[in-house]
């Protein structure tokens, strides 16, 4: 019975569990979030498996989920399962933010006001109307904080526009799809954890 408790363990991310204080997480935002990635791809079932075992109330963790999905490391998406839909948590965001800390750090490409305008522009245009503030501020993101250059956004936006999609958060994972494909054309080498690389 003892050797049998030794080896049921969870799998829990290597860089999530390095880095999550540089994702603003504490101790506590980190035990919800590895366990709504512990149901990944399941339908969302209640808190009650979430607080089992824990010290935490239950508005505690619904706090903590409203933080995480606010940090854009927890998503929600509504599918369609035999014949009803449902809610489920994603966290196609948070694998991009974990995919920095092993990645290279690239210099961000110099962007002429020009350039910048332009892709404002661009999709304005395309879409027949003036862009939201919330629109233009998360665009600027895109731009300046996931460093993604004019051109990439373009490309998102029209394969979008092409679904009959004008919905930014769907143009946002058109992105995320690119940028991993990205990489993985690239081919970064895996570190070896086992030899203490970091």
């Amino acid at each position: 019975m003892d050797n049998y408790i030794k080896h049921i363990q969870i799998p829990v991310n290597k860089i999530l569990f390095d880095h999550y204080a540089d994702l603003n997480l504490d101790e506590k935002s980190l035990i919800v979030l590895l366990r709504l990635i512990e149901k990944e791809n399941e339908k969302f079932a209640g808190f009650d498996s979430l607080i089992s075992g824990t010290t935490m109330t239950k508005q505690e963790v619904i706090s903590m989920i409203q933080d995480l999905i606010q940090l854009d490391l927890v998503g929600i998406e509504t599918k369609e399962i035999d014949n009803k839909w449902v809610e489920m948590y994603t966290f196609d965001t948070l694998y991009q933010k974990l995919a920095q800390f092993i990645t290279p750090v690239t210099k961000p490409k110099n962007r002429s006001k020009e350039d910048i305008s332009e892709v404002f522009q661009y999709i304005e245009s395309l879409y027949g109307r003036a862009l939201t503030p919330a629109e233009f501020e998360r665009i600027s993101e895109w731009i300046s904080t996931d460093n993604y250059d004019t051109e990439t956004i373009k490309e998102g936006v029209d394969m979008a526009f092409k679904n009959d999609v004008t919905s930014l958060q769907y143009v946002e994972r058109i992105l995320s799809t690119l940028k991993r494909k990205e990489v993985k054309d690239n081919y970064l080498k895996p570190k070896n954890w086992l030899d203490g690389e970091s």
